[in-house]
């Protein structure tokens, strides 16, 4: 078994949204996922792709069953920021992207700080 760090499992295991996925329906977060898709064209099969080699390597680190569910499930809404938070003109856009879209595009983990944490 390949162990991880202590200090690098506990700040992996108190990722609130880690935690918080165990109270979504699989059927929201298919819904979502489709949802960033469609948002996204480019992207397509992007967050299915980051869900199966999340879980494989946690499979290859022997975590347990519950934890490899929760990384898949935050790997599938691990853009969801983007789909929040970056208007799709510039998602969407056919040409490169100027320095202040490149910039709005890279703060995209930030736009979803929070969600899925208990009210």
């Amino acid at each position: 078994m390949v162990s991880l760090g202590s200090s690098k499992r506990r700040s992996l295991t108190s990722f609130s949204a880690f935690r918080a996925t165990r109270s979504i329906p699989a059927r929201v977060v298919k819904a979502f996922s489709a949802a960033m898709e469609f948002r996204d064209p480019y992207t397509s099969g992007h967050q299915r792709r980051v869900a199966e080699l999340s879980e494989a390597i946690a499979r290859e680190l022997e975590f347990p069953e519950e934890d490899i569910q929760d990384i898949r499930v935050t790997a599938l809404l691990h853009d969801l920021g983007k789909c929040l938070s970056v208007p799709s003109e510039i998602l969407n856009k056919p040409s490169g992207l100027s320095e202040l879209e490149f910039a709005i595009i890279k703060t995209h983990p930030e736009g979803a700080k929070g969600w899925g944490d208990p009210a």
